[in-house]
């Protein structure tokens, strides 16, 4: 049964005001921003010169990954694998690749065709740089 009469209690609350506090120190701040901006100068830097050297700019895509993964040999290789189990099989985890030039006949596409990409490391060679018939 309810009972009109009320459950109150008496207490006293003690209450607390906080405050953020800062305390500025330019000569930090202005290391730290150093740092920093060093920092991201020295990697666009790294950036700049990877475009240089390679002559190219690679993207991340999945039609990226599709053309520079696909060749006949990888196909043969997955039959039987195509599921990425685990635990990898030592005939699929032994093998070194490489990417580069696909020597003719590795590669997809007819004779002559030149492809990049990743292929067995006995079958690829080396990119030249800045070669026209790769675009």
């Amino acid at each position: 049964m309810i009972s009109g009469e009320r459950n109150t209690i008496l207490s006293n609350v003690t209450r607390f005001n906080t405050y953020n506090m800062y305390r500025y120190d330019a000569r930090n701040l202005l290391i730290s921003y150093i740092i920093a901006i060093l920092f991201s100068f020295l990697v666009v830097g790294v950036g700049f010169y990877s475009i240089y050297h390679n002559g190219v700019v690679h993207g991340t895509s999945f039609s990226a990954y599709v053309t520079t993964t696909r060749n006949s040999e990888f196909d043969e290789m997955a039959k039987g694998h195509s599921l990425g189990a685990l635990p990898l099989d030592k005939k699929v985890g032994g093998i070194k690749i490489r990417f580069g030039e696909l020597y003719e006949g590795h590669a997809n596409g007819g004779p002559g065709e030149i492809h990049l990409g990743f292929g067995f490391a006995e079958n690829v060679g080396d990119i030249i740089r800045n070669k026209e018939r790769y675009f």
